[in-house]
């Protein structure tokens, strides 16, 4: 097991998301503006370090030695799915309490983000390759800025900004976690 955490930097993994987590928090609410379509609109850096985390989350499953690892069927199996849900826990708590530490969210709603940002990089990973995983979280911040924000409050299956309660963003959330565990359980 020691082997496989080095080799898949999992410690540098770690790091760099505790690192986005602390970025998340000195920022707090400060804005970035983008231009769709007919309106500006304006999102939270830290809704974007959310989606770094879950990236470099799940990027950190690229093997040093993918052929090898496709020809396992056993222990290897079973560590990579240790580690994905291992830092899934991390990427989850740490979106939180960079939430709970910026006061300026809710821990539910970045609880809420991480989930769906970590489903979407696992089908990007699974589908692609590893260190791929940035690509479906990436078109989907595009679409979160073209469509997210419907009369000029966040639309309710807006993953990142609706509010904590609203019971649509959850079910893309967990839609999301679901179709990429399901796609990477398919895979391996």
């Amino acid at each position: 097991m020691k082997l496989y955490l080095r080799s898949r930097h999992v410690g540098v993994a770690v790091a760099v998301m505790a690192g986005l987590a602390a970025i998340a928090v000195a920022v707090g609410g400060r804005l970035f503006t983008v231009v769709s379509s007919a309106e500006p609109v304006t999102m939270p850096y830290r809704h974007a370090l959310v989606m770094f985390c879950a990236v470099v989350a799940v990027a950190s499953l690229e093997s040093p030695v993918p052929g090898t690892d496709r020809a396992d069927t056993g222990p290897l199996r079973s560590a990579r799915r240790a580690h994905l849900l291992a830092l899934l826990v991390v990427t989850v708590v740490l979106s939180a309490m960079s939430e709970a530490f910026a006061a300026v969210g809710t821990p539910a709603q970045a609880i809420r983000a991480s989930l769906c940002w970590y489903g979407l990089a696992l089908v990007s990973a699974t589908v692609v390759r590893a260190a791929f995983a940035w690509v479906l979280p990436m078109v989907a911040l595009f679409l979160l800025v073209w469509w997210g924000n419907a009369g000029g409050g966040p639309a309710v299956w807006n993953w990142a900004t609706a509010a904590a309660a609203e019971p649509v963003s959850w079910v893309v959330a967990v839609a999301s976690l679901a179709l990429g565990s399901v796609v990477s359980l398919l895979r391996q």
